[in-house]
């Protein structure tokens, strides 16, 4: 057996599930309503929507039916639905339906818009990149109201087959202290060849109290510090930045990752990709840029803030064509300063979302979605989805979530935000393929932010039973931590390697047993080789909610001539895993 994964091991067989599918994590779980739904394929937290004092969560189903109410039969298929549900109790706050012709991917992107018509209830932006209006299948953007549903603007693509509305950003812009919006039309054409194979992009941003248009940027080729840039998607994701040199404009970042990039008439990259950080209403720039061909740079991005107070901003960027495992890339400024590499079982890079705090130690974190992984217990799940909570200071690990059905798709959509009166930040997770209402129906699941401290204790108990050398120990290095491995010191009571059972169970006992006592119900035994005088064990500590505060023994019976019976004994180690 293989010794670090031994406690994960014997938590499994107990019953005691690693993953998010425990029950004590989900706060809120919702269902789609009919087959092939989709639902929850596209997740936001939004502002507080019924003016209760607490956030909300939208729910996007761009692929959505509609069955109408009785006493009608009336089956709409690709309606596509959004959903605002409340963070304080996950009631139903407005559901809003697509065209009944179907199509237009109604909800393929949401977006906070504030409280435009200060009545004091936020307002929500809904795109339908599909959409026909001036321009077949050009795309539109609705601003609904948080407090009745109407739709209070309506802005539209003017070019065919564009996706205007496929990503969007909302933020104050100009300084006047209210919500501008950038919307993305990736495959916006300068010919205008309605979709052909340039795509190079564009980028409209108005503002939302009325309507007008702040600026608007084709993904046209531009210089910058010797390379050159040939955009293509520009404007598939877009994410709002904020004031980050303090002249009150706020700046946005747009991504590109389809584009080339040329150093003089040296080095040539495709598909690339780039981040292009501006300001609509100024004129400040910075482009952060792939360097391998393939990589992809900007399939995704979020800001992270100034983690470091260095005055830089912080941008988590997707990468996931780097090697078909993908990554995240962390800039502070212009700077790489760190990468998290998916896998081959685990690809990553298109699926991120911030947190402001979901830990607990006032920094942002990262929620990172992996909707292809394969999850690996006893029988290996294929594409059951994985989405991990890291640290966004050093991307360490801190909770783990994995789909339970084979493709689940769990992470295709992902969020955070504080849905309740702790402060955490809660995460919001898409399932769009669960089965559990019906085939591809798909579901939400708002897992509650961390209850659980990340620190673990441990204690020895009991008596031993000497052997040739004395009573053998057993005993811990350092502090243990979920998610971490955890070193065992076991000593030896012989001068000669000796067989040893290490027992693991999640009980104390007090059994007599050949002159020494069993101080553990033991779940398993693993047979190792003690070396002498002694060594370490690697214990992983597994991470999630649901192993908080269970309590795990340990106790070594080593074979050693010189006892009395041919045994020695450890005294027991209890470990708390969580609080």
């Amino acid at each position: 057996m293989n010794r670090p994964h031994l406690l994960s091991v014997a938590l499994i067989h107990a019953g005691i599930v690693l993953g998010t599918s425990h029950a004590h994590d989900v706060r809120f779980q919702w269902m789609g309503d009919h087959e092939s739904d989709f639902f929850g394929d596209v997740v936001e937290v939004v502002g507080d929507v019924d003016d209760d004092g607490i956030r909300d969560v939208a729910i996007g189903s761009p692929f959505a039916n509609y069955q109408a109410p009785p006493p009608f039969s009336f089956f709409y298929e690709n309606v596509g639905v959004v959903e605002i549900r409340s963070g304080r109790n996950g009631n139903l706050l407005h559901r809003w339906l697509g065209n009944l012709a179907g199509g237009e991917e109604f909800g393929a992107s949401l977006c906070d818009a504030g409280d435009v018509n200060e009545d004091g209830h936020t307002d929500v932006l809904v795109g339908a990149p599909r959409a026909t209006g001036p321009a077949l299948h050009g795309g539109k953007v609705e601003l609904r109201s948080g407090l009745d549903g109407s739709v209070l603007e309506v802005f539209h693509g003017f070019q065919t087959d564009a996706r205007f509305g496929h990503a969007m950003a909302a933020g104050d812009m100009d300084g006047d202290g209210l919500f501008e919006v950038a919307v993305g039309s990736p495959h916006f054409d300068i010919d205008d060849s309605h979709g052909g194979p340039f795509q190079e992009g564009n980028l409209h941003v108005y503002r939302c109290v009325d309507g007008s248009l702040l600026m608007s940027r084709a993904g046209e080729f531009f210089v910058e510090d010797f390379r050159s840039y040939y955009p293509r998607e520009w404007g598939l994701s877009v994410c709002y930045v904020g004031d980050q040199d303090g002249d009150g404009l706020g700046a946005i970042a747009v991504g590109a990752p389809l584009s080339t990039i040329r150093i003089l008439t040296f080095d040539s990259w495709e598909n690339a990709g780039f981040v292009d950080c501006f300001e609509p209403a100024g004129f400040s720039r910075e482009v952060l840029f792939g360097t391998t061909d393939g990589e992809l740079v900007g399939a995704v991005v979020e800001s992270l803030g100034d983690l470091d107070d260095d005055g830089e901003l912080d941008l988590v960027v997707g990468a996931p064509g780097i090697s078909d495992a993908g990554s995240l890339l962390l800039y502070d400024g212009e700077n790489r300063r760190l990468t998290i590499s998916g896998s081959s079982s685990k690809p990553i890079g298109w699926k991120v979302a911030v947190a402001e705090d979901a830990t607990g130690d006032g920094l942002a974190d990262l929620l990172i979605g992996s909707p292809l992984a394969d999850v690996g217990r006893l029988v290996n799940i294929t594409n059951a989805g994985v989405v991990e909570l890291r640290h966004a200071t050093d991307g360490t690990l801190v909770r783990r979530y994995e789909g339970v059905s084979e493709n689940d798709r769990l992470g295709d959509a992902i969020a955070a935000g504080p849905l309740d009166l702790q402060g955490l930040d809660e995460l919001v997770v898409g399932v769009p393929q669960d089965d559990q209402a019906g085939s591809n129906a798909g579901s939400v699941l708002v897992y509650a932010g961390e209850d659980c401290v990340e620190s673990a204790s441990w204690e020895v108990y009991g008596e031993g039973l000497a052997g040739t050398l004395g009573v053998p120990g057993l005993s811990g290095f350092g502090e243990p931590a979920l998610g971490r491995t955890f070193q065992l010191v076991l000593t030896s009571s012989s001068s000669e390697p000796a067989l040893t059972f290490l027992a693991l169970g999640f009980a104390p006992l007090d059994e007599p047993l050949k002159g020494g006592t069993l101080l553990v119900d033991p779940f398993l035994f693993a047979r190792i080789t003690l070396d002498s005088p002694g060594m370490f064990v690697p214990i992983n500590i597994p991470y999630g909610l649901g192993v908080c505060g269970v309590e795990v023994y340990f106790q070594a019976l080593i074979k050693d001539a010189g006892a009395e019976r041919g045994i020695a004994f450890t005294p027991g180690l209890k470990m708390v895993i969580g609080d």
